[in-house]
């Protein structure tokens, strides 16, 4: 019984993680659309929301992802003028990234974006059905939390 539970607890993960994707691309008016759910902006945010630059390996950490995969994200950000990077002087081993005022711009349109997404998301759920997500949510993270050793 515990396997066919768990069995269609990650089936249904799984099908909430492509609806949420269909509706980023509804949303955005591509219904083809499959983005990433980890996607350059999450970086512009994450900066915006600190205030300030940040180490490449505190973001790497943050959102999940390889040194190297940040590195391409980056590139990118920087080529396209929403970021820029400059030597730690604490330690010159390491690279702080910051927002330029483009970026600062865009990261302000990627969180309305995704304000209106979450809306769209979320939007068959009564507020008492989302607190009770929010809290069950909670209680998977705070377990792991509790059995991650770092």
């Amino acid at each position: 019984m515990k396997n066919s539970i768990n069995a269609t607890l990650f089936d249904r993960f799984m099908l909430v993680n492509r609806y949420m994707r269909k509706c980023r691309a509804q949303t955005m008016g591509n219904e083809s659309a499959c983005p990433s759910p980890v996607h350059r902006e999450i970086i512009l945010v994450i900066l915006y929301k600190r205030g300030c630059g940040m180490k490449q390996q505190d973001i790497a950490d943050e959102i999940y992802v390889s040194k190297s995969t940040l590195s391409e994200m980056i590139n990118r950000l920087a080529e396209d003028g929403y970021l820029e990077r400059a030597g730690d002087p604490s330690d010159r081993r390491n690279t702080i990234v910051a927002l330029t005022e483009r970026g600062s711009a865009r990261a302000e349109t990627a969180m309305k974006e995704h304000a209106h997404e979450v809306d769209y998301l979320f939007r068959n759920l009564a507020p008492r059905e989302k607190a009770e997500l929010i809290r069950l949510l909670e209680k998977l993270l705070n377990e792991e939390a509790q059995e991650d050793p770092a």
